[in-house]
């Protein structure tokens, strides 16, 4: 589906049918960094989240990346690509770090009674974290997903606005 046309009223369907675009819109407007992302879905077995990519240069850099973020890494066992639970600001997130050549760093969030769900909790903690998030600013990578799956200014301009 990556790449779905955003104007498909097949795809906006798709998009939609959990939250409404309105809901989706004050979800963008409250978050700074985080994106609502929507499951591929069907075999791939994935859910909706809301994630933000940082970028990092390398091995050092994303060391230091993690240990601002409070994130405890074994400095013996090489780059720290990993994936895991983690708490950020008092939430549980999920973490995946990934080597060059596209040197990434995703925090991603999803509603922690349903994996597959993003809810109005799940924004919230989302927010939370955000507070943490201000250094890290010159490195954001928005969109953190190349596709019309990430509910973006790039891809969904409109829902920045109060219009809705």
């Amino acid at each position: 589906m990556a790449s779905q046309d955003t104007h498909d009223p097949r795809w906006l369907d798709y998009l939609f049918r959990r939250h409404s675009r309105a809901e989706l819109g004050t979800w963008a407007r409250r978050l700074q960094y985080f994106r609502f992302c929507k499951a591929i879905g069907g075999h791939a077995n994935d859910g909706d989240q809301l994630l933000v990519a940082l970028h990092y240069t390398d091995e050092a850099d994303i060391r230091q990346l993690l240990a601002q973020l409070g994130v405890a890494v074994d400095s013996s066992s090489g780059f720290p690509q990993f994936a895991r639970r983690v708490m950020l600001a008092g939430q549980q997130v999920w973490l995946r770090a990934q080597k060059p050549p596209e040197p990434r760093l995703e925090i991603s969030l999803f509603d922690q009674d349903n994996p597959y769900e993003v809810t109005t909790r799940t924004v919230a903690a989302a927010e939370a974290v955000e507070k943490i998030l201000g250094f890290c600013q010159p490195r954001i990578i928005d969109p953190p997903w190349l596709a019309p799956h990430c509910v973006c200014p790039a891809y969904y301009p409109e829902l920045w606005t109060d219009t809705l």
